[in-house]
């Protein structure tokens, strides 16, 4: 089901869908030309793995896992992950994904390496997220709460 590809500058693998999947049906025409022409990427640093296996989970379809719970799609293409203690939406769309998770790989490649310069990094990737997907930095979202984390 899956086409494997590795991107440059370690970007890989990822996960894209056949044209021809009828689970593909299920979300708007703009999310199935991304999953079809550019895919999903697993990424080690956050910690996420593709499968697009579009399992039906609680009214969304699993597309991958993370450590703790399932990674899915709504029927507007949202990505969402599902924990024990509940739902965190991620990003609007795959591809608002794609851009948030980009920048996210920036600041980890930067040379940040003082508190300040870290906290400062972090404030610019949040403030890049709120821009591109305002939704995505909600207080009860998953890019905020990653965050928090990176700054422990």
């Amino acid at each position: 089901m899956n086409d494997d590809r590795t991107r440059p500058g370690g970007e890989g693998p990822w996960r894209k869908v056949p044209a021809g999947d009828p689970a593909l049906l299920r979300f708007p025409p703009a999310v199935q030309e991304f999953l079809t022409q550019v895919g999903l990427p697993d990424s080690p640093q956050l910690g996420l793995r593709f499968d697009l296996s579009f399992e039906p989970v609680d009214g969304l379809w699993k597309v991958g896992s993370d450590a703790t719970g399932a990674l899915c799609l709504d029927a507007n293409g949202a990505l969402w992950c599902m924990h024990a203690d509940g739902t965190r939406f991620i990003n609007s769309t795959p591809h608002l994904f794609f851009m948030c998770r980009l920048a996210y790989r920036n600041r980890e490649l930067s040379e940040a390496r003082s508190e300040a310069e870290v906290q400062q990094a972090d404030d610019a990737l949040a403030a890049h997220i709120a821009r591109v997907d305002p939704p995505a930095m909600a207080a009860d979202a998953w890019w905020p709460r990653l965050l928090e984390g990176s700054q422990e």
